[in-house]
């Protein structure tokens, strides 16, 4: 496969736009399509910019459809004895690791936090230590609420540990319970999560699977897709549809229970 940065971008055709998007259609989630089209559409504004390609050339070469549809439907929502042989696991290590795992655990589950989100935390972020409430980063670097209700205890219990050092939220910890103050990256974040999921006996789990299960919780307590999508700190209402883990049987059983239509009246 030839190296992307050696191609002659500016020389290619319509039919050429055409199959990369097919190809990404084909083999990528709907999301991650579109990312890479909008990367197609920026090297060829480069291209225009920089005179190797007409004006007329660049506007029709970059009107490209976006992929639609809901693409494949990636993680899940785990079930509560999941979360709890998750959370035990933590419990029962007694190094600063498991109180450190379980507030990773937390932040991702009761918070609703991404990978990314939790690695980017500082101590100045926690709002207030009992309620669990924290200032949050996020994508484009805007600043939103989030809370983390009864999994505050295990924030507690790693700051009791981390001491009120300023500097990251979270740190390492290396063999032997070594605290080392530098700051987790969201590849070290998957890595607590798989590591304790596995420990746990609990397969295919991401921290995008307890964001999946914060909003499917949500939804289940009756949460409005407005309303989850502000917690999950979402520009578009639209996102939410990809977290909601709910069964098809277990949302028509809910649409019933909250739709009430009056009977016929009886005929003769």
């Amino acid at each position: 496969m030839k190296d992307a940065s050696r191609l002659h971008w500016h020389t290619i055709t319509a039919d050429a736009v055409a199959r990369i998007r097919q190809v990404l259609a084909e083999r990528f989630a709907v999301a991650t399509a579109n990312r890479a089209l909008t990367a197609l559409r920026q090297v060829l504004r480069s291209c225009w910019r920089g005179g190797l390609l007409a004006y007329e050339d660049y506007l029709r070469l970059s009107d490209i459809r976006p992929v639609r549809g809901d693409g494949a439907v990636r993680g899940r929502a785990l079930q509560q004895q999941e979360l709890d042989r998750l959370y035990a696991v933590c419990a029962a290590d007694p190094s600063p690791a498991g109180a450190r795992d379980g507030a990773v655990l937390a932040l991702g589950h009761a918070a609703g936090l991404r990978a990314g989100e939790i690695a980017g935390l500082n101590l100045v972020d926690v709002v207030d230590v009992v309620t669990g409430e924290l200032l949050v980063r996020g994508k484009g670097g805007t600043l939103a609420g989030a809370s983390l209700g009864e999994g505050a205890a295990w924030l507690a219990a790693w700051l009791a540990l981390r001491g009120e050092a300023p500097g990251p939220l979270l740190y390492h910890v290396r063999r032997f319970g070594k605290v080392v103050p530098a700051r987790l990256s969201p590849g070290a974040v998957f890595q607590i999560v798989k590591r304790r999921a596995a420990a746990a006996g609990v397969t295919n789990v991401s921290p995008h699977c307890l964001r999946k299960t914060h909003a499917t919780a949500l939804l289940r307590a009756g949460f409005d897709h407005l309303m989850v999508m502000r917690s999950l700190r979402h520009r578009d209402v639209r996102s939410v549809r990809c977290y909601d883990r709910r069964a098809d049987a277990e949302r028509a059983a809910a649409q019933r229970a909250a739709i009430r239509v009056p009977m016929p009246a009886a005929r003769s």
